[in-house]
């Protein structure tokens, strides 16, 4: 029997690279952040409006969006 060959480990040095690429605001990483800011908001509206479904009665500040 033949041993899988594991999968090779990054290393470091190239890991910390990557990392650093995405936490640095090239136009690339900071259109992704835009869109998972956009995701999240949007999904925070569902919320809210099911919740206003729930209970009519919200403070200000839930109803301002």
């Amino acid at each position: 029997m033949r041993r899988r060959k594991m999968r090779k480990k990054l290393p470091k040095c190239k890991r910390r690279r990557q990392h650093i690429m995405e936490h640095n605001a090239t136009p690339m990483a900071t259109k992704q952040l835009l869109w998972m800011d956009l995701l999240m908001l949007s999904m925070e509206q569902e919320v809210k409006r099911t919740r206003k479904k729930e209970n009519m009665e919200l403070s200000p500040t839930m109803r301002s969006k």
